[in-house]
């Protein structure tokens, strides 16, 4: 219900684009990989990649979360392979990892031949480098999605403000997993805030962090048990602002937003500026200081 109801998750019920299927699948891809952690299998790993791979025919972007869930992969193989005393855990390791790899190449393989029938040119990116690029100061995106007012992850997810608390007996249980979820979080910020377009400004909120949150949310439900009364009132309270936030998300036509902003008239670099602090460089917009 919270993560459903007043997270990101929510106002992207109504939205065309990608990011619910791409959260979906990473979400699947994780589950699969952790009960192969604790059940090994190779079907689990092949669900795994098959899931992670749909991911990647999804939105090729999300080829940048394979190393992380990759680690995590091998990781826990190598472990299992030392504990079993086997002479080289890193070559079991590597073998344990194939039928996690090999739906993940196909689908990159899929996606470049499907670009060499569209573009005609087989590449994995197809025509998105020639709309962007990626230049852009990761100080500005990091401040973007931390703390300004139009995109910050906090002020659409309300309830990640909670995340040091439950994450901290979360990790002490399940440390490689928690690791890797800040590994995939990190990949995410890495790789988008260098994008000039970080913000992508065809919806409310951090659009290019939304497939984290089911993740990011994940300790929340045993750490809740738990919980002592003012834990629990906090949540409540974050609920209901998250609750509000998505309503709006919700009730109201982005495209409406898009264009009395004059978003469609941004170009690099003044859409840095439209959700970062003033830079002396800054460009008025649409005959303003600053957009409303």
């Amino acid at each position: 219900m919270i993560l459903g109801v007043t997270t990101h998750v929510a106002g992207f019920g109504v939205e065309f684009l990608q990011h619910p299927a791409e959260a979906l699948f990473l979400l699947l891809a994780f589950y699969f990989l952790f009960i192969d952690s604790v059940n090994p299998a190779w079907r689990y790993r092949c669900l795994a990649g098959s899931m992670a791979g749909t991911m990647i025919l999804v939105r090729a972007s999300s080829l940048i979360l394979i190393p992380a869930l990759t680690l995590y992969l091998l990781w826990c193989a190598f472990k299992r392979a030392r504990i079993r005393n086997h002479a080289s855990g890193l070559t079991v390791a590597a073998g344990n990892s194939l039928p996690f790899l090999i739906p993940v190449i196909a689908a990159v393989l899929v996606t470049m031949a499907v670009n060499n029938a569209k573009w005609g040119e087989f590449s994995f990116s197809g025509s998105y480098r020639a709309f962007n690029s990626f230049t852009n100061s990761w100080l500005i995106s990091l401040y973007g999605y931390l703390f300004s007012p139009g995109q910050s992850i906090f002020v659409f997810s309300p309830i990640l403000l909670m995340a040091p608390v439950y994450f901290r007996p979360f990790a002490r249980k399940y440390l490689p997993e928690t690791i890797t979820i800040l590994g995939l979080a990190i990949s995410y910020a890495l790789f988008y805030g260098r994008s000039l377009a970080w913000h992508g400004q065809w919806c409310f909120g951090p659009r290019y962090l939304m497939a984290m949150i089911p993740l990011l949310l994940l300790p929340l439900a045993s750490w809740l048990r738990m919980a002592g009364k003012a834990a629990r009132f906090v949540v409540v309270l974050l609920a209901i602002v998250g609750t509000f936030i998505e309503a709006l998300h919700v009730a109201v036509n982005v495209s409406y937003v898009y264009y009395r902003e004059g978003y469609n008239k941004l170009l690099p670099p003044r859409c840095l500026h439209l959700h970062s602090p003033d830079l002396p460089d800054s460009h008025s917009l649409a005959g303003t200081d600053r957009p409303r």
